[in-house]
């Protein structure tokens, strides 16, 4: 029994990985969530059943992958120091496509409930820019962000191998980060 649940489990997740490379080999699904999200707005996952019901197979389909699109975004996010909108159980990123963005984002509580919709505010936002992640780009800042924080860890190895206590350093870390905070 144990055995079918882990077999289950990574089949589950090569199949996923297979969705995710599908999403982005060709502009099919990209144009399509465009023209989606300029027609309705916007949509969540779990509202598939009713395209597919009401509007089209193909459109409730479409909008179930979108959780493969924020999987790839996330982690590409995560490599590249963007850090996601987080608030109250909502973890978002704001996306480029071409000339199009879109806000991208997962719910998260007893189960997770993914989302995209159209940007509605004129804010300057960081974007994640798909064709970049299609390509397997990074980020401009990345390289920056590896050498600062590199510097850095020489920089703390250094003072611990001074003798100063890693509390101390930790505290003055985040005081640091928390006057910073209050500047802005």
């Amino acid at each position: 029994m144990e055995n079918n649940i882990i077999d289950d489990f990574f089949k589950n997740l090569e199949f996923e990985s297979k969705e995710e490379k599908k999403l982005l080999k060709n502009d099919n699904y990209l144009n399509w969530l465009k023209g989606f999200i300029k027609k309705y707005g916007g949509f969540y996952d779990i509202q598939s059943d009713y395209f597919i019901n009401n509007a089209s197979i193909n459109d409730g389909e479409n909008i179930k992958k979108i959780k493969y699109l924020f999987s790839i975004i996330s982690e590409y996010a995560s490599n590249n120091y963007i850090y996601a909108n987080d608030k109250d159980c909502d973890i978002s990123y704001y996306v480029k496509y071409k000339d199009f963005t879109f806000l991208i984002g997962m719910m998260y509580g007893e189960e997770r409930i993914y989302y995209c919709n159209k940007i509605m505010d004129k804010k300057e936002h960081k974007y994640i820019d798909l064709d970049l992640v299609r390509k397997n780009i990074s980020d401009s800042n990345k390289d920056k962000y590896d050498s600062i924080l590199n510097d850095l860890t020489k920089t703390i190895n250094g003072i611990i191998d001074e003798g100063v206590p890693i509390n101390a350093i930790e505290d003055t870390v985040k005081n640091s980060i928390i006057n910073h905070k209050k500047k802005k």
